[in-house]
């Protein structure tokens, strides 16, 4: 309003940026990486799908809520690739995974359509 000269004094001419401080991210080791998949009972459903979250949040870096929306089209077993279309920046984007992750994948989807009728990935 001040540079429009609706107002003739800027008010927040002194006002300083706040910058939030960011914290660190603590990086677990292999052992405690491992120890936190062993977690999961994945003998059941519910705990095989969110050791299958899990494991892509790990190895894409995706959200899950980015995760949650995925359907089997989204997946290209071919390339590594999974295609995120709702995102929080709202930009389809692809995030690539490992081999093992692929292998994982395939087992869950063959799993998957056996004990789930949903049009979503998890």
């Amino acid at each position: 309003m001040y540079n429009e000269r609706v107002i003739r004094k800027n008010q927040l001419k002194d006002l300083k940026n706040v910058k939030s401080e960011r914290k660190v991210k603590v990086i677990l080791e292999d052992n405690e990486l491992k120890q936190f998949f062993r977690t999961f009972d994945v003998t059941k459903f519910d705990q095989y799908r969110d050791w299958i979250i899990e494991r892509l949040i790990f190895d894409t870096g995706a959200r899950i809520g980015e995760l949650l929306e995925v359907v089997p089209a989204d997946i290209d077993l071919r390339s590594n690739a999974l295609l995120l279309r709702k995102t929080k920046s709202g930009k389809q984007r692809f995030v690539y995974y490992s081999q093992k992750t692929r292998n994982h994948l395939k087992s869950w989807l063959t799993y998957k359509d056996r004990y789930a009728d949903s049009p979503y990935l998890f």
